[in-house]
This record gives C-alpha cells, structure tokens and sequence, in this order.
C-alpha cells in the first residue's frame, strides 16, 4: 500500500507563516511567565501542580485504600520528598523552556 503526502503539507510559505505566529504566541507567553520569576514558576509549576498530586496518588491513596495510619514522620518525609521532585521537575521545565525561548528569540531576531 501507499499514500501520498496531502498537498497542504507541502507548501513550506503557509507552514513558515503559521509557525510564526505560533513562534511569537510562545514568546509572549513564556515573556509572561517569565516576568513573575523563577521561584513562583517552580512553585506553582512545580511543587503544587506536580508534586502535590504526586503526593496525593503516590502516598495518602495507597494508604487510605490499605488502611494504614498516618505517621508524622511518614507524612513528612513523603511531604518533602515529593516537594523536593516537584521543584526539580519544575525546575527542569524552566530551564527548557528559558533554552527553548532563547532559541526561538534568536531565530524570530533579523
């Protein structure tokens, strides 16, 4: 069997013009992100949106679902692993995505 290439897929002028416009979107959106900081980014990216649901589905579930009681120091030390991995993942997203805007920077720049 074969298949052939859509015609739209191969007109490189449109494709140049809609990754433009998806280039600059991505520029002003990480130009906001970025203007909060990198301490609220890896916080809220990071440590709550990651990290806590993490938490959640990795420690209180499975706990709740066998019924074992909750210690301190269990519950602080799951709390600060799972804090500690939500600011390095959030932290990794940072540095890609400040990579990946200074790439898109340097090529949108004539």
């Amino acid at each position: 069997m074969r298949s052939e290439v859509p015609p739209e897929w191969l007109n490189t002028t449109a494709a140049r013009t809609a990754n433009g416009r998806k280039d600059e979107s991505a520029l002003q959106k990480w130009e906001a992100q970025r203007a909060a900081g990198a301490l609220r980014f890896i916080l809220t990216r990071g440590v709550l949106t990651w990290g806590a649901p993490m938490f959640l589905v990795m420690y209180v579930v499975p706990a709740v679902s066998r019924g074992t009681a909750f210690t301190g120091v269990a519950v602080l030390f799951q709390a600060i692993l799972w804090a500690g991995a939500g600011a390095g993942f959030g932290g990794a997203i940072w540095l890609f995505s400040e990579w990946n805007y200074r790439k898109l920077k340097a090529k949108n720049e004539p």
